[in-house]
């Protein structure tokens, strides 16, 4: 079971009301350059030079959040200091991913944005300080059966501390476009959802479980806002009848402090 979700590149834990959290190893991650962006305006409030980091590592998945920037060294090659642009948030943000190949290859981008070196400036020389990620262990949330739960709200303590309520709906009303008796069929086999209220942003993901907790194979996608959010899943054969859903809800958040130190970067 365990080798499942590892493989989603994930760190996971296992939880009832009553089991105990072990810690999981600390990860690691590298910060490596993606890409320069240079804004200039009239407005100066307005001109800056966003730096695109990419984040690697063997759980990138599991590191939702980073903030809380700090630049050590920052100069261009005529020997001047670069600050933060004006309004840089240095809070917690969420990290947008970038999916690999495979999920172990998903890799994270991190959005930096500093004052504009002088117009005679063609590379910096240093660029380096840390920024600290908020890095979550999972908690897996089994819905025992879904299939024969359609149209029923799930009555599970775990959601009521997480401050959602889940209702396994209709798959027709998370596929609209299967609209004949047959299509309408195939989904009552082969598919299942769920809707999500309340924080939602709580929920990472939606998976399908068999009998033997080996995960279905099968294409996920959810959609949403304004505090409902669908989770869908439909896979190229039929569902056994004791399929079980799994919420994979981010938990216990460690916060990790990652150096960089880039060199030589050529400006736009």
């Amino acid at each position: 079971m365990k080798d499942l979700f590892k493989g989603l590149g994930l760190i996971f834990v296992f939880l009832s009301p009553l089991t105990e959290i072990t810690k999981a190893n600390t990860p690691t991650f590298q910060i490596t350059l993606d890409r320069i962006t240079e804004i200039r305006s009239t407005e100066s409030k307005e001109s800056e030079l966003q730096i695109y980091l990419k984040l690697s590592g063997e759980n990138v998945a599991s590191a939702l959040e980073a903030g809380t920037w700090q630049l050590d060294r920052a100069e261009d090659n005529l020997g001047k200091p670069i600050e933060f642009a004006e309004g840089f948030a240095k809070t917690f943000l969420p990290i947008r991913k970038r999916p690999g190949l495979s999920a172990d290859q998903e890799t994270g981008i991190l959005k930096l944005r500093l004052a504009l070196p002088a117009r005679s400036s063609t590379h910096l020389n240093n660029l380096s300080g840390s920024v600290a990620l908020r890095v979550y262990r999972y908690q897996i949330v089994p819905i025992p059966d879904i299939l024969q739960l359609t149209n029923k709200t799930i009555d599970n303590p775990l959601f009521k501390t997480h401050r959602i309520q889940v209702h396994v709906i209709d798959p027709r009303h998370a596929f609209p476009g299967y609209t004949k008796d047959d299509e309408a069929d195939l989904l009552k086999q082969r598919a299942t959802a769920i809707r999500v209220e309340g924080e939602t942003q709580r929920v990472k993901s939606f998976l399908l479980q068999d009998s033997q907790s080996e995960m279905i194979a099968a294409r996920y996608s959810s959609f949403g806002g304004g505090g409902s959010t669908v989770f869908s899943a439909i896979s190229d054969t039929p569902l056994a009848t004791d399929t079980q859903g799994s919420l994979m809800i981010p938990i216990d958040p460690q916060e990790i402090r990652i150096p960089f130190t880039l060199r030589n970067i050529s400006l736009p």
